[in-house]
């Protein structure tokens, strides 16, 4: 992932960016406070046991 600083730099230089932070982590909160808004939801599922 990178850097919050780095990330807010990069996307000075776009119309649209979209970031992927936990709404349970520090960054969520950190990017709020600097303008960003959430738009969505992503959700990740791994069956326990399987195999690749």
């Amino acid at each position: 992932m990178e850097h919050p600083a780095t990330a807010l730099r990069h996307a000075s230089d776009c119309g649209t960016v979209f970031l992927l932070a936990d709404p349970d982590d520090w960054p969520h909160a950190w990017y709020i406070r600097r303008g960003f808004k959430p738009i969505g939801r992503f959700h990740v599922f791994t069956r326990a046991g399987s195999e690749g």
